[in-house]
């Protein structure tokens, strides 16, 4: 590096997403060099395909290796892709949860058809969740396999 040279670092902050941080080269000495901040860092999508709007009413089950009763509990689905969703719920869950995502879908021609995905709790979304009155808390969901209706 030289003083004056403008540097573009890349930092993964998630799976999902990567921010781009320019910077200007002030002075270089032997060990280190002084860098400045060129505006603010730029955040690139990842995910591994377009999410849709979906606002949807959704069921889910949570998948517990206790046995005993199973309950299905209600929730929204913010957004979809064919590699996960965006579920608001009216109760919190843990990231790492395992569930069972039932929800409606509709053909072409309006025909509506009910399906379910199984799914992983891999991101809490607090300030979404804020917003969604009645759903107070919103979680990334990964599906377990591609969902084929929305992948192509």
């Amino acid at each position: 590096f030289s003083p004056g040279d403008r540097v573009e670092f890349e930092f993964p902050q998630r799976e999902d997403a990567l921010y781009i941080f320019q910077t200007y080269v002030l002075e270089v000495s032997h060990k280190e060099c002084v860098l400045q901040r060129l505006g603010e860092p730029k955040r690139m999508q990842r995910r591994k395909s377009l999410r849709i709007p979906a606002n949807r009413k959704a069921e889910y089950l949570l998948r517990t290796k206790k046995k005993g009763k199973k309950d299905f509990y209600e929730g929204l689905i913010l957004d979809i892709s064919g590699h996960g969703a965006l579920l608001a719920v009216k109760e919190p869950l843990s990231l790492g949860s395992e569930l069972f995502l039932l929800f409606k879908i509709t053909l072409p021609g309006n025909k509506i058809v009910p399906t379910g995905m199984g799914g992983k709790i891999v991101r809490e979304h607090i300030s979404l969740a804020k917003n969604n009155g009645e759903w107070g808390y919103s979680y990334g969901i990964e599906f377990d396999k591609p969902f084929s209706a929305l992948t192509g």
